[in-house]
């Protein structure tokens, strides 16, 4: 099931808690319910939230090589003669 299937399920329970709550015979019954539509309703909103976190998000665009930082090369040193004879 994903991300907008649950939350529609999550919905539909939470609608169905608020029906039943209207038809309730006590209070108790009432209030029960109406506790139940909040959490399903909360449910749907996380999974929503959560839908639009892991949604695949586009790369941006990788800059022309122009803007591509240059390498240093480093340069040879010269070096001090050597004194002794070969």
């Amino acid at each position: 099931m994903d991300g907008n299937e649950a939350m529609a399920y999550y919905r539909l329970f939470a609608a169905r808690c608020l029906e039943m709550s209207r038809e309730a015979s006590n209070e108790a019954n009432r209030a029960s319910l109406l506790t139940m539509a909040q959490v399903w309703m909360a449910l749907a909103d996380q999974a929503d939230r959560s839908r639009d976190i892991s949604a695949p998000k586009r790369a941006p665009p990788a800059p022309p090589e122009a803007a591509a930082p240059q390498m240093a090369q480093q340069q040879q040193q010269p070096q001090p003669r050597s004194t002794t004879k070969r």
